[in-house]
Parts: structure tokens; C-alpha cells; sequence
């Protein structure tokens, strides 16, 4: 949204895992049923965040507290972003994403229905200055960083010194 919104303001994209096209059917299966516990819900649903919120997470392996954690969320606002997701825009579209200049690094990985590897490709083939790479799963940035931020660094120190330098060459310019 902001390479729509405010172009001059983007230094560059790092995208990772979008939703786009190819997500759709997985998204409508995955959160329409939650989608329908936190609104008809809420009441049951406010019990079980109440729940949630007493039992102590700090020794429970990640992804069980990453659970837990969804869990003792407010259904309302919880209910209102799936919304969002579900009923709302998910992107510029593609004809307005090819005329988008800014740098992007597109992050993708396999075996994921909600972030399928189609839709990063697709993405970073309609992105006219993007490159993609391939995360060997959808916590490997979070669990074993070592592989990706180097290039993630290294794409966002190119944004900035890019960027940076034509800048300066852009205000040296305008006032000679």
C-alpha cells in the first residue's frame, strides 16, 4: 500500500510471504470458521482468552505459546482484522504493482497454502526491480536466521545508499 500511496516516501519492499491471488481459497478455508467463532462467539470465545491469559507460556515450545498466545486474544478486535483480511483489499492490484519502481526483495517459501510460493513468484515477476529468494520455511527467519539476513542486509543497505545517493545528487541539482 505504500508504494501506491506514497512512492517517494519508499526507500525499498521487503516483502516477505505475501497473500495474494493464489491464497485466496486457502485463506477462505482456514479463517472463515474463526472467523465465525470470534463474531457468533465472542461471549465463549472471551472465556477461552481469559483462559488462555493464566496459563504461563515461558517454557512451552514456540510454536505451542505461539498458540496460546492467539488464543488469549480480545475476540473483537481479533474477529475485526480477520474481517479485514477476508472481506478487504489485499493488495494494489497487478497492473498498479508493475508500475511500482521501488526495490523489492520477496521472500517465499513452499508447503503453504496461506502464503504459497506462486503467489511470492508472481509477485516478484511483476515487481519491475524485485528478486526473489526462497525461505526454507515459514519460520526460518524467526527459528534459523543466519541463512537469509545477510541478503536481507545487504538489500536494505543497497536501498539506502541508492537512494541516498540520488537524493543528494537530486537537491544539488535543483539548486544550481
Amino acid at each position: 500500500e505504500v508504494a501506491s500511496l506514497a512512492p517517494r516516501r519508499l526507500r525499498g519492499m521487503l516483502l516477505e510471504m505475501p497473500v495474494l491471488d493464489n491464497a485466496i481459497p486457502a485463506c477462505a478455508a482456514a479463517f472463515t470458521p474463526l472467523l465465525f467463532a470470534l463474531t457468533f462467539g465472542e461471549p465463549v470465545m472471551k472465556l477461552l482468552a481469559l483462559g488462555a491469559r493464566r496459563v504461563p507460556s515461558e517454557r512451552l515450545p514456540f510454536l505451542l505459546s505461539l498458540g496460546l498466545d492467539a488464543l488469549a486474544q480480545d475476540p473483537g478486535p481479533s474477529g475485526a482484522v480477520l474481517q479485514g483480511i477476508i472481506f478487504g483489499r489485499t493488495a494494489p492490484d497487478r497492473t498498479e504493482r508493475r508500475s511500482f519502481e521501488a526495490p523489492a526483495l520477496v521472500i517465499g517459501h513452499r508447503r503453504d497454502p496461506v502464503h504459497p510460493f506462486s503467489d511470492a513468484d508472481m509477485l516478484a515477476h511483476e515487481l519491475p526491480n524485485a528478486r526473489l529468494i526462497n525461505a526454507n520455511s515459514i519460520i526460518e527467519l524467526r527459528r534459523k536466521p543466519a541463512r537469509l539476513t545477510p541478503e536481507i542486509a545487504d538489500f536494505i543497505s543497497d536501498c539506502w545508499s541508492t537512494r541516498a545517493a540520488a537524493g543528494v545528487r537530486g537537491r544539488r541539482a535543483a539548486s544550481a
